[in-house]
């Protein structure tokens, strides 16, 4: 049973939710759960875009998990009414183009030619093609702009911890600058994917790309249309080798809008589970980000890439199950909790965590956590609250907005 006292004070709070989940699913708690929810002031704010959705590069039967014909950016049916549909009713939120393939992405624009984009690229000993030719792109910036959300797009770093080969992403650039005048394509751009600089001089060049790549969009746009600039964008192992992230946030002050990171929570194979190693980065994260001496001017936290296990997740780790929305569920009330703006959640469509199915049945119908999004995302205010409960209980976990 529940028990809850709640004051209201609806000129200060537009809407309050009240998420409350057993970790133990069947279980049951004999003892009567008091919960609080403090009203008078808020612990933080969402963007409208918090609950967001990615899609990768990931080709065919390579790579993270299984990503077959029709899941990926250049394969994708991004015509099909359902897909359309569903994506719409997400919105607003961001759809992030990213994905370990990320660093390796050619455009056929400018003097890059179409001999060179279709090459095949030597990437973790197999080879991949990723050819983005401008037709392409514009069906893509036509779906966001149809679904009335917005797009966050990764650039290609090739060579990674060298200097930053930047020719064909600047002529990218200058092609959307120019073609979409009145309606610039990106809200933001990242640059790398996942990339570990440890020595000295790696963490430079990181340092002069982002430099460069601010340097470009300022000059492209006006401040008004300027895309965000946005990342680096480390995987999960950057919390063993911490200290160049807290630089970088110090570092890139006035340069970089959104500091962003990726998570995957590493679920269990055959269980539920609330957040958890997510939880210790996010934790982290919200340290850095808080601490005055790095962050000065008050870049924004995002979770630019996140979902329950790496890999592509699995079918034996319950993604795409009814019991995954546990975790995401929590994950979006945790991450809300400490400070993030949006979680980009991996993948719309793609490999065992998709929102939308394509791998198993090839028809966008939606899996359970696509409806968790939804649920959120409808009921869930912006406003943060802090909500606990009178007698602490490890099983139960709540949050309200």
């Amino acid at each position: 049973s529940f028990l809850g006292s709640l004051t209201m004070f609806p000129q200060c709070v537009r809407y309050l939710a009240v998420a409350l989940f057993l970790l133990h699913c069947g279980g049951h708690i004999d003892a009567k759960l008091q919960l609080n929810v403090d009203t008078t002031h808020s612990i933080g704010e969402t963007s409208s875009e918090y609950v967001s959705v990615t899609l990768d590069w990931w080709g065919y039967n390579k790579g993270s998990g299984y990503w077959p014909y029709g899941s990926n950016v250049l394969t994708l049916d991004f015509h099909n009414p359902k897909f359309l549909y569903l994506t719409k009713h997400l919105s607003p939120a961001h759809i992030r183009i990213g994905g370990s393939i990320d660093n390796y992405v050619r455009y056929l624009v400018g003097n890059m030619t179409s001999k060179k984009c279709n090459e095949a690229i030597p990437f973790r000993r197999e080879t991949v093609h990723a050819c983005l030719n401008m037709s392409r792109f514009d069906t893509i910036h036509n779906f966001v702009k149809n679904t009335t959300n917005s797009l966050i797009f990764g650039l290609a770093y090739p060579g990674q911890k060298q200097p930053w080969s930047s020719w064909n992403s600047i002529e990218f650039l200058q092609y959307c600058a120019k073609h979409y005048k009145s309606n610039p394509p990106f809200f933001g751009v990242e640059l790398g994917e996942e990339m570990l600089p440890l020595q000295h001089h790696e963490y430079q060049e990181l340092l002069n790309a982002y430099r460069k790549l601010s340097q470009t969009v300022s000059s492209l746009w006006e401040q008004q249309q300027r895309p965000l600039v946005m990342g680096p964008c480390p995987g999960m192992n950057v919390f063993d080798h911490f200290w160049w992230m807290k630089n970088f946030i110090n570092d890139t002050q006035g340069i970089v809008d959104v500091v962003e990171y990726h998570s995957y929570n590493q679920n269990p194979k055959n269980r539920p589970t609330f957040s958890q190693h997510t939880l210790q980065q996010a934790k982290e994260m919200f340290a850095a980000m808080h601490n005055p001496k790095l962050n000065r001017k008050g870049q924004q936290l995002w979770l630019g890439e996140g979902g329950p296990h790496n890999g592509g997740g699995t079918t034996a780790n319950l993604s795409g199950s009814v019991a995954d929305t546990l975790w995401y569920a929590d994950q979006l009330g945790v991450l809300a909790s400490l400070g993030h703006k949006v979680f980009s959640r991996q993948a719309l469509v793609g490999s065992w965590y998709e929102l939308l199915d394509w791998v198993m049945t090839k028809s966008f119908n939606p899996n359970p956590d696509y409806w968790t999004a939804l649920l959120f995302k409808r009921i869930m205010g912006n406003v943060v609250l802090n909500a606990t409960l009178a007698t602490p209980n490890k099983d139960v976990h709540v949050y309200a907005h």
